[in-house]
């Protein structure tokens, strides 16, 4: 377990909405807030994980920044972890 992470959304994807909130299995992310993307990172690919693109860092116009990772769990799934700052 990652020490102080939080869950924080998940993602559902689907070529007609209408079907998924109706009957569709599955999921497209599950996101959780962590105090150090990077560490987090490395924990994760150190358990059997597998990178999903790279970490990307933005600053939002109000001037907080926002670093976020995807990686694919050793079943397939995909987990986003990220990490707000904020002014």
């Amino acid at each position: 377990m990652i020490a102080g992470a939080r869950y924080v959304h998940t993602n559902l994807v689907a070529r007609d909405w209408r079907r998924l909130a109706v009957n569709r299995p599955g999921f497209s992310h599950i996101a959780f807030a962590v105090d150090s993307v990077e560490d987090a990172r490395a924990e994760c690919l150190a358990a059997g994980g597998t990178p999903v693109g790279q970490t990307v860092t933005l600053t939002t116009p109000a001037g907080s920044k926002v670093t976020w990772c995807y990686l694919a769990d050793p079943e397939g799934n995909i987990v986003e972890l990220q990490h707000w700052q904020n002014v």
